[in-house]
C-alpha cells in the first residue's frame, strides 16, 4: 500500500473539487428548467463536510505486488471511517479527530505489519498550500502503540513507540517532513518507525488517492454524456514527457504509448436524463496521468472502476440555489450498491528507469491492485 507521499495526494480537494463543484453546477443546471441566465446559477457553500467509508458488505482489499499478501481496510465505531470539512474558497480541509481505518493483513502468515488500527486523536488542518499544521493518530497493534503528531506549528513530525500499551513512550523521535517521507523507503529504520509511517500512507494519503477516482468522475457527468452515452478520453502520453513505452511486465499486456479513459453512462433512474440516481463506468486502460512534467514519478492506472448511485441535491433558497449534498452513496433508482467500486484496478508508478532523462526508457512499478467498493458524499455541515 506504501504510495510516494506526494503533496498532491494530501491537497486532493485543492486540485480537484472545484472542478467538481464547478461540473456539477452546470449539470445540476441543464436538468433544471432549461431556461438560459442568471437564474439557472447553482451556487456552492462556503464550508462541507465529508465522510469516506469503506464500505461494510465490500470492504476496499489491497493486493501488495511482491509480498503475496493483500490488506483489508474497514472502520471500527460506527462505520464513519473518515471525516471531516472542507472549504472550496481556499482549499482547506480536515480531518477529525475519531476518524479511523482498521487494517487487516489477509492470509496465513503477516508479511507486512499485521493486524493494525489507525484512529485520529487530533484534528488534521491541511491548508492548500502545504503540509498539516495540526495532527495527530495512534497506531495500535495488539497492545503496542504508536503516536504520529505534527508539532512546532506544523514543522516537525514526533513519532513515538509505547511498546506495551500502558502510557510510558519508551522511544521518540523528531523528523522533518523530508525525514518523514523517506522512511518509508529505508530498511534501517526501526520498525514500528515504519509501521508509524506507513499508517499515516494508509490513512491521509492512500484512501484519499482513491477517492480522486470518484471526484474526478464528476468531471464528465454532464450534457455531453448525456448525449453521446459514452466519451472517450486520451490520456497523457510517454512520448509528450519525452520517455519510451515501459518494457513489458511479467502479466501485464503491452503499455502503449497513450492509454485511453472510457467513461459510460448507466441510466439506473430510466429517465433518459443524467442525474442523481444514475451510474457511470469509468474504464481505464493504462491511463497515465501526468499532473506535473517535472515530477519524478507519475501514476498510471489499468483496470474498470464503478461509479454507482450519484447522488445531487441542490437546495433552493432565498439568496439562490445552493448545491447542499453530492457524491457517490447508494442504493440508487436501480437498487445498485452505491460508492466507488473498483474492480481489480491496478496503479502504477511511472519514473524515469536510469535517471538519464528524455529519451531514456521509463519503468513502471505496480504499487498496487485495488478491489472492493467505498461510499464518498459531501454534505452541508
Amino acid at each position: 500500500m506504501k504510495t510516494p507521499r506526494n503533496n498532491h495526494l494530501l491537497r486532493w480537494p485543492v486540485l480537484l473539487l472545484a472542478a467538481t463543484f464547478t461540473v456539477a453546477c452546470s449539470s445540476s443546471s441543464s436538468s433544471g428548467s432549461g431556461d438560459d441566465g442568471d437564474d439557472d446559477v447553482i451556487n456552492i457553500l462556503p464550508l462541507y463536510s465529508y465522510e469516506l467509508t469503506s464500505s461494510s458488505d465490500a470492504p476496499i482489499t489491497v493486493a501488495v505486488p511482491l509480498t503475496f499478501t493483500s490488506l483489508q481496510v474497514t472502520h471500527g465505531f460506527d462505520q464513519r471511517g473518515l471525516f471531516g470539512t472542507y472549504q472550496p474558497d481556499d482549499g482547506a480541509f480536515t480531518v477529525e479527530t475519531g476518524s479511523n481505518i482498521v487494517v487487516t493483513e489477509l492470509g496465513k502468515m503477516p508479511m507486512l505489519f499485521g493486524d493494525f488500527s489507525v484512529q485520529a486523536t487530533v484534528d488534521w488542518f491541511v491548508p492548500g498550500d502545504g503540509n498539516p499544521d495540526t495532527g495527530a493518530l495512534e497506531v495500535r497493534r495488539g497492545e503496542e502503540l504508536i503516536e504520529v503528531a505534527v508539532i512546532d506549528g506544523g514543522n516537525t513530525v514526533r513519532i513515538r513507540w509505547d511498546a506495551a500499551g500502558d502510557g510510558i513512550y519508551e522511544e521518540s523521535v523528531s523528523l522533518t517532513w523530508a525525514q518523514f517521507d523517506d522512511l518509508g523507503d529505508s530498511e534501517e529504520v526501526p520498525e514500528w518507525q515504519a509501521l508509524g509511517a506507513f499508517a499515516y500512507d494508509a490513512t491521509l494519503e492512500y484512501m484519499f488517492e482513491l477517492a480522486e477516482f470518484g471526484i474526478g468522475a464528476f468531471d464528465f457527468v454532464g450534457d455531453e454524456l448525456e448525449q453521446a452515452g459514452q466519451l472517450v478520453i486520451q490520456c497523457d502520453a510517454f512520448s509528450d514527457l519525452g520517455l519510451s513505452v515501459p518494457p513489458r511486465l511479467p502479466s501485464v499486456p503491452d503499455i502503449p504509448d497513450q492509454g485511453l479513459l472510457t467513461f459510460s453512462w448507466l441510466d439506473d433512474s430510466a429517465d433518459g436524463v443524467v442525474g442523481p440516481g444514475d451510474s457511470f463506468e469509468m474504464a481505464l486502460d493504462f491511463c497515465l496521468d501526468v499532473e506535473d512534467p517535472n515530477d519524478d514519478f507519475h501514476d498510471m492506472y489499468n483496470g474498470d472502476v464503478g461509479l454507482n448511485s450519484l447522488t445531487e441535491v441542490v437546495t433552493e433558497r432565498a439568496n439562490g440555489s445552493f448545491i447542499t449534498r453530492i457524491g457517490w452513496e447508494g442504493p440508487g433508482a436501480a437498487g445498485r450498491p452505491g460508492g466507488i467500486e473498483f474492480n481489480s484496478v491496478r496503479l502504477f508508478e511511472v519514473y524515469d528507469a536510469d535517471g538519464d532523462g528524455p529519451g531514456t526508457v521509463a519503468a513502471a512499478d505496480p504499487t498496487s491492485t485495488v478491489s472492493g467498493r467505498m461510499v464518498l458524499v459531501f454534505f452541508e455541515p
